[in-house]
């Protein structure tokens, strides 16, 4: 009897046949690799997207940016164009009181510089010869 529990002991045992271990590789490949798919699918539409969506809100804002900019550009031009038909700058230039009017059209220019600093900080009025920052 004490050879037949050796002899059970040491006898191989039996292995599973390599047709179900082929069968289990085949079920785990059918059902990973389209999930696997699916998420590269998944996050290849979402990069897509999120690159759309900041593409158009670059776009809006630079349609913004654009469209402050021309507005102040007007308000700046108009500014400057109410400034130029001044008549102290007519008169300055014809040479007639040409001190006192230069001087009122300088006070004129100035007080339109200090309302609109922002758009018009790199404007140089001139006066007798000298150059004025204001």
């Amino acid at each position: 009897m004490s050879t037949g529990k050796l002899q059970d002991r040491t006898a191989p045992k039996p292995r599973r046949p390599a047709r179900f271990r082929v069968h289990i590789l085949r079920l785990v490949l059918a059902t990973a690799l389209p999930l696997v798919a699916l998420s590269a699918g998944l996050a290849v539409w979402t990069a897509q997207e999120q690159r759309g969506d900041m593409l158009r809100a670059m776009a809006d804002t630079a349609n913004a940016l654009q469209l402050a900019v021309d507005r102040e550009l007007r308000v700046t031009i108009a500014a400057l164009e109410v400034l130029s038909t001044s008549p102290d700058l007519d008169r300055a230039l014809q040479q007639e009181a040409a001190e006192q009017a230069l001087a009122s059209f300088h006070a004129q220019a100035s007080a339109l510089v200090a309302r609109r600093t922002a758009a018009l900080l790199n404007v140089s009025l001139y006066s007798v010869g000298t150059a004025r920052r204001c």
